[in-house]
């Protein structure tokens, strides 16, 4: 696999772009930066704070603490399968995008994120590295096989009419999802009624709700992550 789009890479790479000393310096920075804005972060402000520059050193955190894990997983499960279409949904600083490009070199990669900065992130990060990107495109509105959403449903303060809205118009007749999404988890982004007990219990009531929307859950990823969703096909 290409060791640019590991973890060490990207922090070797982050630790030129922001100036810092070596490794170290790069972990505190990170944890600093992300402390700073989640000291910040409430429910009203939930748009404006992923434009916010420091909004980066968190979803670069992300990448290299479960991003990378749930692609890699997501992979292990498809392998096998052909899958022609893959959508990667808000995809933070592209390299899950770059990752599943890698994994799935015949299938079309699309993206989808609404902050340029992070999509001009992925093609900067790609180009310095020299990873192709000719299968990668924006979407379009085009009916995917698979969508991964890492860690995107905890982002919204109704996940199910996101679902509904967004992801279930584009998704095929046997089409997949592969989510893992930390309810329950105090971080930034993430609404205060998904934290503590009442977010662990909602990891259920969401669970319920995809089965009803016509998908079977066929895959619980390393970790309990990621959750694999298939859409029943129709008869």
């Amino acid at each position: 696999m290409n060791k640019n789009l590991m973890p060490t890479q990207l922090k070797l790479y982050l630790v030129d772009k922001y100036k810092v000393g070596d490794i170290n310096e790069l972990n505190s920075l990170l944890k600093n930066k992300i402390s700073e804005l989640l000291a910040e972060w409430n429910d009203e402000n939930n748009l404006s704070v992923y434009t916010d520059e420091r909004y980066f050193f968190d979803i670069h955190n992300c990448y290299m603490i479960r991003g990378r894990s749930t692609t890699k997983d997501t992979y292990r499960y498809f392998k096998d399968t052909k899958v022609n279409s893959i959508l990667d949904y808000f995809t933070g600083n592209g390299l899950s995008t770059l990752f599943l490009s890698e994994l799935f070199p015949n299938a079309n990669i699309y993206y989808h994120n609404e902050v340029q900065s992070q999509v001009d992130f992925m093609y900067e990060y790609a180009d310095k590295m020299g990873i192709d990107m000719k299968n990668i495109k924006p979407h379009g509105g085009e009916i995917v096989d698979l969508v991964l959403l890492s860690e995107v449903f905890e982002h919204f303060e109704d996940p199910e009419e996101f679902y509904i809205n967004k992801i279930e118009p584009i998704l095929s007749d046997g089409g997949s999802i592969s989510h893992s999404s930390p309810f329950g988890y105090d971080s930034i982004g993430h609404f205060d009624k998904y934290y503590g007990i009442d977010g662990n219990k909602y990891h259920k009531r969401f669970h319920l709700f995809l089965e009803n929307r016509g998908l079977n859950f066929v895959h619980r990823g390393f970790n309990n992550k990621p959750k694999i969703y298939t859409k029943a096909k129709k008869s």
